[in-house]
């Protein structure tokens, strides 16, 4: 459980060096995910944590990357709740925090003018395919975790009928139908953003941020190998502002993965 020891933690890595001296060395221990180990061994696992800084090291080797989220911070704040084996591949450095995304481009129904068109974005008969998904059926792939902190949702002109023509249409600003609609995002069946206004994707005379760029106030860490479900409802044709439309949605944020 979450606690004031834990907050030491965070503030000496949040710091950017280790002041731990005064911490418990098999708190230090716990803390870096190696709470499984016998008592009497915990106190010289935490000594050495001390020692080399290896704590310390976590942050300098995150801050190699641009925090363009802000999602690296919150991810170094969530520290003592991941799980155990993380924290102790990020502190012994087999795993890496980086700058990161996974996204998915599908083709849309035309839509309606009389009746509300729904459509799921991530597929489950979906694999890896350079330009089209770079999720495993509609999940992280096995050891990634993403603390995801922004979305960004876009209307695309595929040329032809065809899965393969998302790979090579064009991606811009949601039209009016779907920027007036909705959206919902899931994760493990959960809610990370319960069915919202779509308009939150306009970004019409903004120079400062991306097109369809949506920047989440709490961001969310999604495991691997769970579901996740991103599903969109709007009103109205859509042919008449793509031949075949289009969609791509990309989730931005900070990466636990392999080096």
């Amino acid at each position: 459980m979450y606690n004031e020891q834990d907050q030491l933690l965070v503030d000496a890595v949040m710091n950017g060096f280790m002041g731990l001296g005064t911490i418990d060395d098999t708190q230090v221990a716990e803390f870096a995910g190696f709470g499984d180990l016998p008592e009497a061994q915990k106190a010289a696992v935490g000594q050495k944590i001390k020692r080399i800084g290896a704590v310390a090291g976590l942050l300098k080797r995150a801050g190699s990357v641009a925090d363009v989220t802000g999602s690296r911070t919150e991810l170094l704040k969530r520290f003592p709740k991941l799980p155990q084996e993380i924290r102790k591949g990020l502190v012994s450095g087999v795993l890496q925090i980086t700058e990161g995304n996974f996204h998915t481009a599908i083709l849309l129904q035309t839509g309606s003018n009389s009746s509300d068109s729904t459509q799921e974005l991530l597929l489950t008969s979906q694999t890896f395919q350079t330009g089209v998904t770079n999720l495993d059926r509609g999940m992280l792939p096995k050891g990634y975790y993403l603390l995801v902190a922004a979305i960004q949702y876009l209307f695309g002109d595929a040329p032809t009928v065809g899965t393969s023509n998302v790979q090579i249409a064009s991606y811009g600003t949601l039209p009016a139908p779907l920027r007036n609609g909705s959206f919902v995002f899931k994760a493990n069946g959960k809610f990370i953003v319960p069915e919202m206004s779509a308009n939150v994707y306009d970004k019409t005379n903004r120079t400062d941020v991306d097109l369809g760029f949506f920047k989440m106030e709490n961001p969310k860490l999604i495991e691997p190998q769970v579901s996740i479900a991103f599903d969109v409802k709007w009103r109205g044709l859509l042919t008449g502002f793509a031949a075949v439309p289009a969609a791509k949605v990309i989730f931005h944020g900070s990466v636990v993965a392999p080096y």
